[in-house]
């Protein structure tokens, strides 16, 4: 909250029930090392919350989720047995591309977010299986952030991205429902934890090679067209 009203952009911001209120707060969080290492109730090792990454920054409205990078992924990538050993001695692998930079351009109505994929792919290399560039990239998308901004409704632009390859997308315009809650079948621990509970599925997997550019358009209310100009542009750089 303090974060938005600072920034000048909006005046009184409250953060949308809809989207944080199930939060917990004495609840724990999925952390990194869940989400991209050890995967649901496998094992735990106390570090930052995935969802951080979003929630600190509160105009990153679709944070990517880089889903060929980590233990969900179905294409070759491993990471190496000793890794929990690896990260209990403080050598701590990259587990995701990082933000490097994010701009907002208010008379074009879009945010632009830029992510160093290059530098990730080499620093990740000495804690993985397979060879990182025979892996095939793919990420997908949370909009909680969008949602608390009232952005409902979410498109792909294939036609403005490039290297971004969504099979079966066929230009639907996608309601965005994300939003983050406790969760009781997520954690290691038996306790509930707080984490992102919904994903925009049809997005889940978007292919890509670098340079890529993913645009979205989103809007407050359902467009009558895809044509209808955006409330707000979205764009996801790749480097």
């Amino acid at each position: 909250q303090d974060i938005v009203n600072q920034s000048g952009l909006t005046a009184n911001y409250i953060p949308a029930d809809v989207v944080f209120g199930r939060i917990n707060s004495s609840h724990s969080w999925w952390s990194n090392y869940e989400h991209f290492i050890s995967g649901i109730k496998k094992d735990y090792i106390p570090g930052e919350s995935s969802d951080s990454r979003g929630i600190l920054n509160p105009f990153l409205l679709l944070t990517p989720e880089f889903w060929s990078f980590t233990i969900w992924s179905n294409s070759g990538f491993e990471w190496r047995e000793n890794i929990r050993e690896q990260i209990i001695n403080n050598n701590i692998p990259p587990m995701f591309p990082n933000l490097i930079n994010i701009k907002l351009k208010q008379s074009e109505k879009l945010i632009e977010a830029d992510y160093n994929v290059t530098s990730f792919m080499q620093e990740v290399r000495p804690f993985i299986v397979n060879p990182i560039e025979e892996i095939p990239k793919s990420f997908g998308i949370s909009g909680y952030n969008a949602r608390d901004f009232n952005m409902r409704f979410i498109q792909l632009k294939l036609d403005k991205s490039s290297n971004i390859k969504l099979e079966g997308y066929d230009n639907s315009i996608i309601k965005n429902i994300d939003y983050i809650g406790s969760f009781n079948k997520l954690c290691y621990h038996d306790k509930p934890c707080n984490s992102r509970m919904t994903k925009l599925l049809i997005f889940d997997k978007m292919e890509f090679q670098l340079p890529a550019v993913a645009e979205f358009w989103m809007w407050q209310k359902e467009p009558t067209t895809s044509e209808v100009a955006p409330d707000l542009a979205f764009k996801i750089k790749l480097y």
